[in-house]
């Protein structure tokens, strides 16, 4: 589940974007908390994006922008969570957001072990993996398709995505 940070100025303080990525292109600051093997699909995002890992570990798996046509783009309905701030017993609720329909998501279960034979153009791409422990950060290029898995064994994960419109 996610809760964006933008909205909570008392977190935001101890964000620190880096210098080299002006706070001024600052567009979206999201809270990920999750468990062990939680995953996130094969999509792009429209602009730059930094990921610092604070808690747990993830693999991120990666694909430069000329893979594209091989991954299966079109339009696709997900589901997407939030974390509630002040809502329910304990302060924190996640909630279920309508299905949206997003161009950006690829049409295939990256994670499925049989996937290149149900979808034989992946075998054109050239996939890459990243390893982030606690304390790592991974900078994703705008259009540069990743997928992400938490991989935490005491079953915790925490990170903190920034996205940066530069145009």
């Amino acid at each position: 589940a996610m809760c964006n940070l933008l909205a909570l100025p008392q977190l935001m303080r101890d964000i620190c974007p880096p210098k080299v990525l002006p706070a001024r292109n600052l567009s979206v600051v999201n809270l990920w908390a999750g468990g062990e093997l939680m995953k996130n699909g094969l999509h792009y995002d429209a602009t730059d994006n930094l990921l610092f890992q604070l808690r747990g570990r993830k693999r991120v798996l990666l694909f430069p922008p000329e893979d594209e046509p091989s991954l299966y783009y079109g339009p696709a309905q997900i589901r997407t969570h939030k974390l509630e701030v002040g809502a329910a017993e304990f302060g924190i609720a996640n909630v279920t957001l309508a299905h949206k329909v997003r161009q950006n998501v690829a049409k295939l279960n990256i994670f499925d072990a049989q996937v290149e034979a149900s979808h034989p153009k992946l075998k054109r791409t050239s996939p890459q993996l990243c390893e982030l422990d606690e304390g790592d950060a991974l900078f994703l290029p705008k259009r540069w398709s990743h997928a992400v898995l938490s991989v935490s064994p005491e079953g915790r994960n925490l990170a903190v995505n920034m996205w940066f419109d530069g145009s």
